[in-house]
């Protein structure tokens, strides 16, 4: 809540925007291995956006890993 206006924002975060140095390291964490948990830590995002962002980055990896 701001002290000068009373007014609680509901505005939240900002919207993430997706890097070509946040898919790759992305898809390089997937393909080693990481969990979904510290792929969020390591690029600052919850599960859900790291699935809405990065779904294609993570099946990739997850299948590169796998081979």
């Amino acid at each position: 809540m701001s002290e000068d206006s009373g007014v609680i924002s509901l505005e939240g975060q900002p919207k993430h925007q997706p890097t070509e140095q946040t898919t790759r390291l992305v898809r390089g964490m997937s393909s080693m291995g990481f969990i979904q948990k510290d792929i969020c830590t390591a690029i600052g995002v919850s599960i859900a956006t790291l699935h809405k962002y990065y779904r294609k980055e993570i099946d990739e990896g997850w299948m590169h890993a796998n081979l």
